[in-house]
């Protein structure tokens, strides 16, 4: 047997399930903690931020910025009939994206079993997600725990990342209309994370 059919042999193999997967009962909430190894097995992947963006934020949000994605792509606004996940304000076909009322808390418990390519994964996808909607609270709590749980020294485009993270902080910082705001304490924090403990001390002057 030649080389290249031992490869073709061993992808194939890795191809098969290593467990087999059962359909979960329709009552299966991804946004609580798995309570078996079924639940657990239906956990996002890797490589499905739609599937993270549901779970980190809830159905609403994560339908919300679909739309408002394909509305960036198509250069145009498009009329959004999202029901309740989505209204329509004054007349103006722009999405609003809801609140995050229905996400999971990014618990130590979840971060510490992502792997670190995830982990900046999910930085990349947040960050995208924050230039789409803006900022909230709950976005903010992820955004600190997925910081926390980076490893220094950054990979280059991680870098970019987090520094594109400090310029959406800064400007969601500059529209408070008071000093007050509660989501002023969460953006300072966010960005002196990133300014002091990741070395990107250059973006102080400019925020």
């Amino acid at each position: 047997m030649s080389q290249d059919d031992d490869s073709s042999s061993s992808d194939e193999y890795l191809k098969h399930r290593a467990l087999p997967v059962g359909d979960l009962p329709p009552d299966f909430d991804p946004h609580k903690p798995p309570t078996s190894a079924e639940e657990y097995l239906h956990q996002p992947t890797d490589e499905n931020p739609d599937h993270w963006c549901q779970f980190c934020f809830g159905n609403a949000f994560q339908r919300s910025i679909l739309l408002k994605q394909r509305q960036a792509k198509s250069g145009r606004n498009q009329k959004a009939e999202v029901g309740a996940e989505a209204e329509c304000s004054g007349g103006s076909n722009e999405v609003i994206v809801p609140e995050p009322v229905d996400g999971q808390e990014p618990l130590l418990s979840i971060l510490l079993n992502v792997r670190q390519t995830t982990l900046q994964n999910l930085m990349e996808w947040h960050v995208g997600w924050l230039e789409v909607a803006g900022f909230s609270e709950h976005q903010g709590k992820w955004l600190y725990s997925l910081l926390s749980c980076l490893e220094k020294p950054l990979t280059p485009e991680l870098s970019d990342n987090v520094r594109k993270m400090v310029f959406l902080c800064s400007r969601a910082r500059a529209r408070l209309d008071s000093v007050t705001d509660l989501h002023l304490p969460q953006l300072n924090t966010l960005i002196t994370i990133v300014t002091r403990f990741f070395n990107q001390e250059d973006l102080a002057d400019q925020c």
